[in-house]
């Protein structure tokens, strides 16, 4: 019965990884496209920009400065001229946004839960300083880092007397080697 369980959970398992798989291929392709689609936009953008940029400067050599009306049109046609440069800079940010978003799904797509499940261990390895939990001394608690390494408080583990059986905490767990110590040095930065 439970080997049963485990088997449909399996299977469960797999068939929502490869719908997973199947939405982040989609979405990396319309992503693609999107991006390829504002590129061809920011190109013809610019080509706008570059006519009407020239068009204004001939028109403007040539407007007879006593001509009200085509003067106004001429500002308004300025003014449209950096509408269109203001839709560019948004454009470019657009797609910008595009590539960083299909970076970041390329990357999801690139995880596998193995390499998750090792972030998740490198996570943890520096969170405790590179050492894991042993279950041989359990009355050991981690309590701070130093620079030079990790000091510990003791747990229940005191002598008869009331004394600590422990080293004391400002002693390296690395002892007197220099090695040893630069080596932890390195590991819990």
């Amino acid at each position: 019965r439970a080997f049963a369980l485990i088997d449909r959970v399996k299977a469960d398992s797999k068939r929502a990884l490869t719908h997973v798989e199947q939405a982040m291929a989609k979405r990396t392709t319309t992503l693609a496209k999107t991006k390829k689609d504002l590129e061809m936009h920011a190109l013809d953008v610019d080509a706008a920009i570059q006519v009407a940029e020239r068009s204004l400067e001939r028109l403007e050599k040539r407007l007879d400065p006593k001509d009200t009306k085509k003067a106004e049109k001429l500002k308004a046609d300025k003014l449209v001229l950096e509408q269109l440069r203001a839709s560019r800079i948004v454009l470019q940010e657009e797609i910008r946004n595009k590539f960083a978003a299909l970076e970041i799904d390329n990357l999801c797509r690139r995880v596998t839960p193995a390499k998750a499940d090792s972030a998740t261990r490198e996570k943890g390895m520096k969170t405790t300083g590179g050492l894991n939990r042993t279950s041989s001394a359990p009355m050991l608690r981690k309590k701070d880092f130093d620079a030079s390494g990790m000091s510990y408080e003791g747990g229940g583990t005191e002598s008869v007397d009331g004394g600590s059986t422990m080293a004391p905490l400002s002693a390296s767990p690395a002892g007197n080697s220099s090695a040893l110590k630069a080596a932890g040095a390195v590991t819990t930065q």
